[in-house]
């Protein structure tokens, strides 16, 4: 988490951002997570810890930190977003239940190479990309 903190905080200086002190809490906080959160969840957390920031402040957070590339938002349908990081993550995609809403990450190198492959063929320089499946889990399958 260190790491990844360090790196977030020289890349808002270097960019002309002020890491003030609730930025630096919002950063602690979701550097301090392995799990996707929404905004509110955040919020929530924060709150829970007696800080004072307000809701305003975690979004403009959240939204500086995707646009640097340093979290990631996901539309899980469940009608608001969710993030996680991924600086110092490696790549994955998600599978979704769409009966009891947990999130299920996984990594296939063949789906990598697939989409590599489909990209080149049309002449397509991939910069990223997310695969999300919308299903039902094991646990909530009903035959």
């Amino acid at each position: 988490m260190e790491r990844e903190y360090e790196v977030a905080a020289k890349y808002l200086k270097e960019h002309s951002f002020k890491l003030t002190g609730q930025r630096k809490k919002i950063i602690d906080a979701i550097f301090a997570t392995h799990e996707h959160f929404s905004a509110d969840d955040l919020h929530d957390v924060l709150r829970e810890k007696g800080e004072a920031i307000s809701k305003a402040t975690v979004y403009r957070t959240l939204s500086l930190l995707a646009e640097s590339g340093f979290i990631e938002s996901r539309d899980f349908g469940r009608g608001q977003l969710y993030y996680e990081h991924v600086l110092g993550h490696e790549h994955h995609d998600h599978m979704i239940c769409t009966s009891c809403g947990k999130v299920f990450e996984f990594r296939n190198a063949e789906i990598e190479k697939l989409k590599e492959r489909i990209a080149k063929s049309r002449g397509f320089r991939m910069q990223k990309h997310s695969l999300r499946i919308f299903g039902t889990c094991k646990d909530c399958f009903v035959s």
